[in-house]
């Protein structure tokens, strides 16, 4: 505070209560002013301890922030800042403040810092006032001198450019570099003293005086001029606290026309003296003004002449000439060579400490002639005396595109302590309070919370889903857990799950909770409880809780929070026996926001069985064969009745029973069903099997296979001991074409006689015989198919029986009963004319015989072999009787 006072003797430490004004003393400036420090701390420590570090009343809130996506307005009404009081009489646009004039364009300010957030901020200080700024408070009846100066809280709606990490708003609380450098105050410390006593060189003379030597009392005020740390900073002081001002009426290049030159010679301006050329943008930004040295002064024209031109002056912003002491401003660190102090005048010094200094930090150091010292009680460096920075967030928003998006109110509000704070209630529920719901009611009407009044409903986008967080459903299952040990008993635990759901306002006044995906998330939770072995659950409990302060009501100068605390009593449940918790509605224990907390059990519904498929086995039939299938349903049926499924098939299929009945806590059919094919199917076909259960259909596909057989060759003749490849075909068959091979005897004599066969490759038995070669399917074994076989000896095998015959002749010769004889010449022509027929037979082309040499026989090619052309046969039919 720059004023012309003697001394500031107020001490917070000192934990002063009041001044006491005695009779017949002297008045001071000191003890009046003291007083007034005394009540302001005392008011604001009491709205800072009420309030909180800042706070708008609930019934006047103001400084609220909107905007129209370029341009903010600050709203109207009270605000409190570390218990300073702010008021804004009406609403205005950022621009327009009254105590922040050039205050720099949102978008230039935003581009200029490269920033893509704000933050909305209360600047608030205590500012001196005197009759320069305010000419009412001059006495006009005295003449012209004025008396008492004033203080007023200033404040300024400011915005600071912030650089989030990621693009876009920054919330209310965060913590962002840009801030804390903010709010940091300054570490510079100074210390003041006056000159000590200089020690006696000679012990015959008198030491100099030293101490405070002027012979007026002052009080001197030391401030930082330009800011920054101690090598860098500067600062100025005056003998009369900064207190000689004057208005600048005019201005000239060098010649400046002031409003007066002081009160006299001593208190005024003069040759020589430096001063400050300041206006209420300088003063009100912060900002140190421009220091000049007067060249001389008329007293006539009230003119003063500096010696360099100051910068142009607005006269709408009340330009001021204030005098300092000092010769410009003087840098902080002292001069090399010293002890570090800096000697201002007539004995008293000033030291500074490193650390960082602010403009407008100051001390005030009383020096009295009387004691010849300076005032300083202090033994350790102090930080600058008087108001420190107030600050407080209003809003946050990002600024994308050139445009103000997403603000966020910041404030905070309170209601007065002896009266009930408005606010919306619950006026009811559609649910009862720890009674039963069926699930199907749940799952068709939702949950309604009734309100007594209209809410703010949110935006589209991302704000309905905060919406949707105020308002949680959540389920308490019993899970069972596996046992802890082999042998131990197993456990069950209650699970807390959150219901997914969507909100809605059918109503102004009516928030509706109904499950999301149309109740199917909820089913399958349901299900899954349900189908829990052994012991599945069939009603579970279900909270419900509001969040009274995330739904709200705005009004013109308020906003209303839902104060939903219900209190229980006394209440039966729907079995008109079991006594409950009722809420009492509506809601509300004298708060401006509470939470609603209500609970009913939900009665789980057991899920309909659904066809979930059908099996067959084997899928593969062989015409004339049967299968059988099974029908599994998804859920256990529920009903004693149980769950009829319907069955049905292609043509030549017979499905029996046609309708199979599943009982209940079943699954699946306990008998299998029988599938039938026809034996008289013309062709292998795919059939298929049909299950229907309500409106589910669910299909089987088996294979009916009609499988036929041939051989190739079908009939032949061949030698003793030779080989012959046959070839089977498989028609049909719809996995499986081979066949097996087998050798039957004709005369049903040993099979094993009958030569082998491998693989279709036949190799006849030594010995001649009929035989048949048969190819079985594989697929279905009872279909085959059989080829004949001839096997002969062969020529050379029969002439050497000859010999061994003509032998045996020759030893009857020797001993010829006439009997033998007759018998003999009777085979002899037998033979004779089997030979002949035998012959004709390996002659046919119809039948083949494989001779030594690997020719058949009746080859034109066969070496070494003679025969008869067909043409040149013997007539061997039998001649007709006489």
């Amino acid at each position: 505070m720059k004023g012309d006072i003697s001394r500031d003797t107020f001490d917070a430490k000192k934990h002063y209560d009041g001044v006491v004004m005695q009779q017949g003393r002297v008045q001071l400036d000191a003890d009046w002013n003291e007083q007034q420090d005394i009540h302001r701390r005392r008011a604001e420590i009491q709205a800072k301890d009420v309030v909180g570090a800042s706070g708008a009343p609930l019934h006047d809130a103001g400084f609220q922030i909107t905007t129209d996506g370029t341009a903010l307005t600050v709203g109207s009404g009270r605000y409190y800042v570390d218990g300073l009081l702010c008021e804004n009489d009406a609403a205005l646009d950022y621009l327009a403040q009254p105590d922040y004039p050039r205050a720099t364009a949102i978008a230039d300010l935003m581009n200029a810092a490269h920033a893509t957030a704000m933050i909305v901020y209360l600047h608030v200080w205590r500012r001196t006032i005197t009759a320069l700024e305010d000419p009412s408070i001059r006495e006009t009846a005295l003449g012209g001198p004025d008396t008492a100066i004033r203080i007023k809280t200033a404040w300024q709606v400011k915005v600071l450019p912030v650089s989030p990490a990621t693009p876009g708003a920054v919330a209310c609380g965060d913590v962002v570099p840009e801030w804390t450098a903010l709010t940091t105050p300054g570490t510079g410390l100074m210390s003041a003293r006056a000159q000590p006593v200089q020690a006696a060189i000679n012990p015959c003379l008198l030491p100099p005086g030293a101490g405070y030597t002027r012979l007026e009392n002052q009080l001197y005020r030391v401030e930082v001029h330009k800011a920054g740390q101690l090598a860098t900073a500067t600062f100025k002081w005056s003998r009369d606290n900064g207190s000689i001002v004057t208005a600048i009426e005019k201005f000239n290049g060098l010649q400046v026309t002031v409003h007066d030159l002081g009160r006299d010679e001593t208190l005024g301006f003069s040759n020589g003296q430096w001063v400050e050329v300041l206006d209420a943008a300088t003063e009100l930004a912060g900002l140190p003004g421009p220091l000049f040295q007067i060249d001389h002064v008329d007293e006539a024209t009230r003119l003063v002449v500096l010696k360099t031109a100051p910068p142009a002056i607005d006269p709408a912003l009340s330009p001021r000439l204030r005098r300092w002491d000092s010769a410009g401003d003087i840098p902080l660190a002292a001069p090399a060579g010293g002890d570090g102090w800096i000697t201002l005048e007539e004995g008293v010094e000033v030291i500074f400490e490193a650390g960082d200094y602010r403009t407008g930090d100051s001390w005030l150091i009383p020096a009295r002639t009387v004691t010849g010292t300076v005032d300083w009680p202090f033994t350790t460096p102090q930080p600058p005396r008087g108001d420190r920075i107030h600050v407080c967030r209003l809003a946050v928003a990002s600024f994308l595109g050139g445009k103000i998006q997403s603000l966020q109110d910041c404030r905070k509000s309170f209601s007065p302590l002896a009266e009930t704070p408005p606010a919306l209630h619950v006026a009811g529920t559609s649910w009862v309070n720890d009674d039963d719901l069926d699930q199907a009611l749940l799952l068709t009407n939702g949950l309604r919370i009734i309100l007594d009044g209209a809410i703010t409903p949110p935006p589209a986008g991302g704000a309905a889903e905060s919406v949707s967080a105020a308002l949680s459903v959540t389920m308490e299952a019993p899970l069972e857990l596996p046992p802890l040990a082999q042998a131990g008993p197993s456990a069950v635990a209650t699970h807390v799950i959150a219901l997914n759901g969507d909100i809605d306002f059918p109503a102004p006044n009516v928030i509706e909770w109904k499950p999301r995906a149309g109740g199917a998330e909820l089913a399958s939770l349901s299900t899954y409880l349900a189908s829990q072995a052994p012991n599945p659950v069939t009603r579970v409990r279900v909270q419900v809780r509001l969040r009274g302060h995330a739904i709200w009501q705005d009004n013109v100068n308020q906003r209303l929070y839902v104060d939903g605390r219900a209190l229980g009593v006394d209440g039966i449940r729907r079995d008109g026996v079991t006594q409950r918790v009722d809420l009492l509605f509506p809601s509300g224990d004298g708060r401006r926001a509470s939470d609603l907390e209500s609970w009913f059990y939900l009665r789980l519904q057991a899920p309909q069985s659904n066809l979930l498929g059908i099996a067959v086995a084997p899928q593969l039939i062989n015409a004339g064969g049967t299968a059988s299938g099974t029908v599994t349903l998804d859920f256990p049926a529920s009903s004693d009745a149980g769950v009829n499924v319907a069955l049905s098939a292609s043509a030549g299929i017979t499905v029996s029973p046609a309708t199979i009945n599943i009982p209940k806590d079943h699954t699946q059919n306990p008998a299998p069903f029988t599938i039938s094919t026809s034996a008289a199917a013309a062709n292998t076909a795919d059939a298929l099997i049909t299950a229907t259960l309500n409106a589910t259909v669910r299909n089987a596909m088996i294979t009916v296979q009609v499988v036929k057989v041939s051989i190739s060759p079908a009939e032949l003749t061949v030698f003793a001991g030779h080989s012959q490849q046959f070839s089977a075909n498989v028609v049909g068959a719809a996995v499986d074409n081979g066949v097996t091979w087998s050798i039957q005897d004709l005369n049903n004599v040993n099979t094993n006689a009958g030569g082998t066969v491998n693989q279709g490759l036949y190799i006849a038995p030594a010995t001649a015989g009929d035989f048949q070669i048969v190819a079985t399917s594989t697929a279905n074994p009872a279909q085959s198919a059989k080829a004949k076989v001839h096997v002969r000896l062969k020529q050379k095998d029969k002439d050497k029986d000859k010999e061994k015959d003509k032998d045996k002749d020759k030893e009857r010769e020797k001993h010829p009963p006439d009997k033998l004889v007759k018998e003999v010449e009777k085979h002899a022509v037998l033979d004779a004319k089997a030979m002949e027929i035998q012959f004709v037979s390996l002659a046919m082309p119809s039948e083949t015989v494989v001779s030594d040499a690997g020719f058949e026989v009746g080859d034109a090619a066969a070496p070494g072999r003679a025969f008869i052309r067909p043409s040149e046969r013997p007539n061997l039919t039998p001649r007709a009787a006489p």
